[in-house]
């Protein structure tokens, strides 16, 4: 009977049998492995059996957070490690720890391949894309150096962003503030970009928030797979050729036009638009070889970075600043007092010190997530402290637990928006600089720390308290029910994520807005933009499900029973190589809490915590951070731990990996030129809010990130592109999109096994050169990277603004005194202090993750003794 059922269901009884079989014979291979691996030495958090730590990998899923925070407790300064359904992650903190990574080599440890083994990039960009990474560089470089010259873009993209999604009325009304800040973002972003019109083209929006939120969640998924599966579910969910596509269809022709006239002779090349397509050329090593797929890719790249993180960061600080009141007087007269000295610039922004110092403790409050800097070890390495990591552990800092750690920050359990301006005031000129939102901190690990550090920071942050003081001048915010309770984040793995739902719980998380502006245009009534959902279409059977299953059964009790040096860590959670997996379902969630469990636990050591595909070794403290920061790249790389996390091949395509020249564009143009572009961005701001968010005399309800991260898309795109392509509706959609599936693609292909990868990534057929199709690819990838953790970074800033009204006027007025000296430019938006220390806290607070990507090691490093 039985078996009839079993043959009903479309299952093989000798198939099942088989599976058993294998799968026993497969767990006695998988404990003896991991009963010797180096990494027992480590202390772990939560179970640290071969068969438990599944356990704790399980609960790692949605409490990596609590675990990390464990660990951090019970091992202070020490490392200690974390089981995950994929591997051991060993925490540090610390400066120490900080300062090991720091100075590590990227053969030692890298960041690239931790990212490509968690987000699996290479999947996504391909090989091309990590090989020349000039977007980097533009990132850093041009980026950031022509925020002066394009701020007006920026700015008046953020009005007619605002405009467009929170239209002006006399009541208020509700806005879903994700969704509409991500839409903001992505327009600001891409108005920076790529320009007019295409920032505002619908299409071109929704493809690079659409890419952004896929890469992510795809990402996640493919992490829940064991590693040999993660190759064939990467390749299997990776959307990068149809957003390549569509991204061509908005970029083909002006980059085919860029390209060609790059190839040009010196003579006769002309004069050529000041945006993110010239700087990626500009940076591009190779020339001659350029082509619009590769540059499409990378420019969707950037995209993801910018909306991703901006949104989340402008969402954590609304919500701060809805449910602190409090502040936003205070923030709102020193907006007022800055532009009206030094007008919409960069200048302003600078100056604009409480409104700084109010997003600055919005990141330490709420920071993308509960650990940074993860690295991967390339080979054997020891940490200054002594302890040693054989090559392919992950560490990562426990970034989270130390940003709520009462030794660095007191009371830091509390959210003050002023926290960080304060400390400036208290201290001379050139000391204050260290608490700015934009600067790197061993406390405060918010963008990372060395030379892998957040390249488009500046851009980031100039944009957020561009967008920020917007708001605080141009509208009143609230949480739609009136409450001052902050919405409640949700944590997956180790990211700390705002609510993006329209009811989370008891709270909900849509914000009002009206208008402040006396005698602007109203309409009668209120209007609601309802949040943005992406829809995912059933991917598999029955059958699939049960035949998946077995097998995933199958390796991870392989892999789990492998002898593995991280045994030596500690664990947070459960460390058995079954149990480790319910560590790895909590990280999904409760990765902060987690991180937090490992940090409090191992305070100052390393520490590991499983998630689905991996385990994660978490460093904290300046020791250990040493450690990472002095271990060669050979040891430790950053590249690797990226296009391993990311799985760049398979969402950005191969020469997305293999040749990451657009990296050299965001590094050096796309922030050389920040200064010179900065009118652009105050432009497209103004624009992209007043577009969003229409000025109403009374509240107005919208939703903060999708609305952030359009706003933030078509700043990015003013500054990456310019006018008219970053007001292209189609265009901003397409960023905004493909922001999205580069998002959920990279935690989709994390849940497949690296083995099957390279069988999907067969099928992938790319031009050997640059063409179009890469240009666009690579616009596509910019505009993925600014548009995501500025739109995260933003909606988090406007969160933690709308709960803390109370720092609002600081950072108005202060927003308002740098625009007066300055006018809205980059120098204004340096003397923000107190709005830089406002998205700073923000970031503390709501992190978009519990830790910050760091180097894969790729050989066995030892830390140091503490």
């Amino acid at each position: 009977m039985a078996s009839e059922t079993v043959e009903t269901l479309g299952f093989s009884p000798v198939l099942i049998r088989f599976s058993g079989l294998f799968l026993a014979v497969y767990a006695g291979l998988r404990y003896i492995e991991a009963k010797r691996s180096p990494i027992n030495t480590i202390p772990a958090v939560g179970y640290s059996g071969v068969l438990t730590s599944y356990i704790t990998a399980i609960q790692w899923l949605w409490k990596a957070g609590d675990l990390i925070k464990e660990g951090y407790s019970r091992y202070p300064g020490q490392p200690f490690r974390v089981a995950t359904l994929s591997r051991w992650i060993v925490l540090l903190s610390g400066k120490q720890h900080i300062d090991d990574i720091r100075k590590a080599p990227d053969d030692v440890l890298s960041f690239i391949e931790a990212t490509e083994e968690t987000t699996h990039s290479k999947y996504i960009f391909g090989q091309r894309f990590f090989d020349e990474p000039f977007h980097i560089a533009t990132v850093r470089s041009p980026i950031t150096r022509n925020l002066i010259s394009r701020f007006d873009d920026i700015r008046d993209e953020i009005v007619e962003s605002f405009t467009d999604y929170i239209p002006p009325t006399k009541d208020w009304t509700p806005i879903p503030a994700y969704d509409t800040l991500m839409h903001i973002v992505c327009r600001t972003s891409n108005r920076y970009f790529v320009g007019l019109p295409l920032c505002r083209e619908p299409g071109y929006r929704s493809l690079n928030e659409t890419f952004t939120v896929n890469l992510i969640v795809r990402a996640r998924i493919t992490n829940c797979f064991p590693k040999f599966l993660r190759h064939f579910v990467a390749s299997y969910l990776t959307t990068s050729r149809r957003d390549v596509a569509k991204a061509l269809h908005y970029l083909g022709p002006i980059l085919e036009a860029r390209i060609a006239q790059a190839k040009l002779p010196e003579s006769e090349k002309g004069e050529r638009p000041n945006d993110l397509i010239s700087w990626l050329i500009e940076n591009s090593t190779k020339v001659h070889e350029l082509d619009a797929r590769d540059l499409a890719l990378r420019i969707l790249a950037i995209n993801f970075a910018a909306i991703h993180t901006s949104t989340m960061s402008m969402t954590h600080a609304l919500y701060d600043l809805v449910s602190h009141p409090e502040y936003i007087e205070e923030m709102r007269e020193e907006a007022e007092a800055m532009i009206e000295e030094h007008g919409w610039t960069k200048a302003a922004m600078q100056k604009m010190r409480k409104i700084d110092s109010f997003l600055r403790e919005s990141q330490r409050f709420s920071g993308l997530g509960s650990m940074v800097m993860t690295r991967k070890t390339l080979k054997d390495w020891t940490l200054s402290d002594g302890t040693h990591l054989p090559a392919d552990s992950f560490i990562a800092i426990a970034s989270d637990a130390m940003h709520k750690d009462e030794s660095l920050f007191p009371d830091a359990s509390s959210f003050k928006g002023f926290r960080f301006s304060e400390m400036r005031d208290g201290e001379g000129e050139l000391d204050s600089i260290k608490h700015q939102m934009v600067s790197l901190d061993f406390d405060l690990i918010v963008f990372g720390h060395g030379r892998h550090a957040c390249p488009g920071r500046f851009f980031a942050v100039n944009e957020i308290k561009a967008m920020f003081a917007h708001i605080l001048l141009e509208y009143d915010v609230q949480l739609e029910n009136g409450s001052l309770e902050r919405p409640p984040n949700t944590h997956f793995e180790a990211a700390t994520i705002p609510s993006p739902r329209a009811k989370t719980g008891s709270h909900n998380v849509s914000i009002q807005v009206k208008c402040r502006v006396p005698g602007s245009p109203n309409n009668d009534g209120s209007s609601t933009m309802k949040p943005h959902y992406v829809a995912f279409p059933v991917l598999v059977t029955p059958q699939i499900v049960f035949y998946l299953s077995t097998v995933t059964l199958l390796v991870l009790g392989y892999l789990s029973f492998r002898k593995s040096p991280l045994d030596a860590i500690p664990t947070v959670g459960h460390s058995w190589f079954i149990t480790s997996y319910l560590t790895a379902l909590r990280w999904t969630r409760h990765g902060d809490e987690i991180l937090q469990e490992g940090y409090n636990k191992y305070a100052g050591r390393p520490f590991k915590v499983a998630t689905m595909s991996r385990w994660v070794v978490i460093l904290s403290g300046k020791k250990l951070l040493d450690d990472m920061k002095t271990t060669p790249d050979e040891v430790i790389s950053l590249r690797r731990a990226v296009v391993e996390t990311m799985h760049i091949e398979y969402t950005l395509g191969r020469k997305a990996d293999e040749d990451s020249y657009h990296n050299m564009t965001i590094r050096s143009p796309l922030t050389r030129q920040m200064m010179n572009k900065f009118d652009e961005i105050r432009d497209e701001i103004v624009q992209s809010f007043a577009e969003y968010i229409p000025l109403a005399e009374d509240w107005v309800t919208v939703p903060a990130f999708a609305t952030v991260i359009h706003i933030v898309c078509r700043i990015n795109t003013r500054y990456f592109i310019g006018l008219p392509l970053c007001r292209n509706a189609g265009y901003r959609l397409l960023i905004e999109g493909f922001t999205y599936d580069v998002a959920i693609s990279t935690r989709i292909i994390n849940s497949v096994p690296s083995f099957m990868r390279p069988w999907l990534l067969d099928t992938c057929t790319e031009a050997k050169h640059r063409t179009v199709d890469d240009l666009v690819m690579r616009i596509l990838n910019i505009n993925f990277a600014s548009l995501h953790t500025t739109s995260m970074a933003t909606t988090q800033a406007l969160f933690d603004l709308a709960i803390h009204p109370e720092y609002i006027m600081e950072l108005r007025q202060e927003v308002e005194m740098a625009i007066s000296e300055l006018g809205w430019t980059k120098a204004a938006v340096q003397r923000m202090h107190k709005l830089d220390s406002f998205l700073k806290e923000s970031q503390r607070l709501n992190n978009m993750g519990t830790s910050t990507p760091v180097p894969q090691s790729l050989k066995n490093p030892l830390l140091t003794t503490v």
